[in-house]
């Protein structure tokens, strides 16, 4: 019931009430079945949830990690029934952006489904998936940094130690990964949908093409999208009519004013037109919109520089496309100056 109750109390956006129903239940929890027994994790997660909302992404990550560390006490570092709880760690370190982390953890289950004989089958998907976004992710950040920053996010009591095991911008693990997928699909291709296996194919041939690898991207395209034209009622032709973005690293905004300076908050947007090259590349940029015109369109179009995007298909062909249209939506503060007492006349 008290699990309950903070589910309501979350649904309504009351967090900080629905987070005191949680730790009361996980305190019962503990109580009745044992300081590491499995059955507190579930409202664990629901205490993290709601720290997320509140965007307190430290005790967030807190409690994600202690959910982890009482299924390793319940189950064992390396028991099949532990599985759930290391997809689920994973998850949460590669939204935070701690990339090392997630790869930890993903590889982690690769090792415990090897010794358990599943490296190879349906369950292993995540991880494999997960190994290669991590690569991904590290290469391709989904903010635009400089290039002496720190892109890493908090730190994790589960991260290895980086000078003995993590391996950096490993093209080849990545590869090896997506190529993984498409094989497991085609061991068993019954029991998957086209769909997830063309899907898989295109994971790849993008793969090579953001890492500049374009004669092995360009015959996986056309692979994909002559499976894309056997399927009855398709036009795979509209399917890649248009260039799909993979990667927008999102422009640094601009600063806020001082508190007691800020206006009412507002909504901007920057549209630029530009063309796609065959190679993803974006070439001709041109302004269309910028309001407040000067605040953004500078930043945006550095990110528009540094994005990638999977080329028009004609005929399976990777083609050059003219003319396309990207959108930037933002919200800020205009400055405001109050006039001081005694100023006016």
């Amino acid at each position: 019931p008290l699990t309950l109750l903070g589910d309501a109390h979350a649904g309504k956006g009351e967090f900080e009430t629905a987070l005191g129903h949680y730790q009361r239940a996980t305190h019962l929890s503990r109580v009745n079945h044992g300081l590491n027994a499995a059955e507190q994790v579930p409202i664990v997660y629901r205490e993290a949830n709601a720290f997320k909302a509140m965007q307190d992404f430290e005790e967030a990550n807190d409690r994600e990690e202690y959910a982890y560390h009482v299924l390793t006490r319940a189950h064992g570092s390396y028991d099949a029934e532990i599985l759930p709880g290391v997809y689920h760690l994973a998850s949460w370190y590669a939204q935070t952006n701690n990339v090392f982390s997630a790869r930890a953890m993903y590889e982690h289950a690769l090792n415990i489904l090897t010794a358990t004989g599943q490296a190879q089958s349906e369950v292993a998907l995540p991880a494999y998936r997960g190994i290669a976004t991590s690569y991904r992710l590290e290469r391709f950040p989904p903010f635009y940094v400089s290039g002496n920053s720190d892109n890493s996010a908090m730190r994790s009591q589960f991260e290895p130690e980086y000078a003995n095991t993590v391996s950096v911008n490993n093209f080849p693990a990545a590869e090896r990964a997506l190529q993984q997928i498409i094989a497991i699909y085609r061991e068993n291709p019954e029991q998957y949908s086209l769909q997830a296996q063309i899907e898989a194919i295109l994971d790849l041939a993008d793969w090579y093409l953001m890492w500049d690898k374009y004669t092995r991207a360009h015959p996986l395209y056309a692979h994909a999208y002559g499976m894309v034209s056997e399927i009855d009622g398709v036009d795979v032709t509209e399917v890649f009519a248009a260039p799909k973005l993979l990667h927008f690293p999102a422009p640094q905004r601009p600063k806020m004013p001082p508190p007691q300076m800020r206006g009412e908050q507002l909504k901007g947007v920057v549209e630029v037109a530009f063309a796609v090259s065959k190679n993803g590349h974006v070439r001709e940029m041109t302004t269309v919109a910028s309001v407040p015109e000067g605040m953004m369109d500078f930043r945006v179009r550095k990110s528009l520089r540094m994005s990638r995007y999977r080329p028009v298909l004609i005929d399976g062909v990777p083609t050059a496309h003219d003319e396309h249209r990207y959108q930037y939506n933002f919200a800020y503060f205009p400055k405001v100056t109050t006039q001081e007492p005694g100023d006016a006349e």
